[in-house]
């Protein structure tokens, strides 16, 4: 029998090309607006779920404007 995987995505950022050759860029984050669902997550520690939580919007922060210029960037050069 197979193990659970015990892994769960923080933040990714992607750069996509579509089936129509357009680039994409998306940006995946745990679900921090959520408060329910980072209790439920996170119900060990508090702590550790403020330290997440904390990451997520950081590297929002740190990487939104230049998600925000790739995709601009990938639109006029199509």
């Amino acid at each position: 029998m197979a193990t659970p995987k015990r892994e769960a995505t923080i933040f990714s950022y992607k750069v996509i090309l579509d089936n129509e050759g357009k680039l994409i860029t998306e940006i995946t984050t745990l679900p921090i607006e959520d408060e329910e669902i980072m209790k439920e997550a996170f119900s060990r520690s508090r702590e550790e779920r403020v330290f997440y939580t904390s990451l997520v919007k950081e590297a929002k922060r740190k990487l939104l404007p230049i998600h925000e210029w790739l995709e601009k960037y990938c639109q006029n050069i199509i």
